[in-house]
């Protein structure tokens, strides 16, 4: 079963500051137990804030970014310069700032390749999976 909290805050900053400050808490604590942080990333505008502030000084620092592995959850069906790429966000905002391993969803195939071709990066690339088979992730944006 899932447990999980809310938090509301007074505006997107302070959401987007509490969100980094956990992905951070996350990651050092996944890196201390597994040895590496598996996260899925979320696209669109709304974690956008918070991958700039993981990508900046003070936070940049309290990651131990070549141990992280992004995947993502979702991607539109676009090539990743596309102005529209979930990818596109991602690298801008974030994974072009950090030496963080990054497996893309490549949008720019049709649907269907494309969701053949990343279960295969799931299940050759992606975290270790639970007992039914399924990928364990330490984090997941959504």
């Amino acid at each position: 079963m899932l447990e999980g909290e809310v938090w509301q805050g007074p505006d997107s900053a302070a959401a987007a500051e509490e969100a980094a400050r956990r992905f951070v808490a996350a990651a050092r604590e996944a890196i201390a137990t597994r040895g590496r942080f598996h996260v899925a990333l979320a696209g669109g505008s709304t974690p956008k804030q918070m991958y700039q502030l993981l990508a900046r000084a003070p936070l940049v620092g309290e990651v131990d970014w070549p141990r992280v592995t992004a995947f993502f959850g979702d991607e539109r069906c676009v090539p990743p310069d596309d102005s529209r790429s979930n990818f596109r966000m991602a690298r801008e905002a974030l994974l072009g700032h950090v030496p963080a391993v990054a497996h893309r969803i490549r949008g720019e195939l049709p649907p269907d390749e494309a969701a053949r071709d990343y279960e295969a990066t799931l299940r050759g690339e992606g975290p270790p999976c639970d007992d039914g088979g399924w990928p364990r992730f330490d984090l997941i944006l959504l």
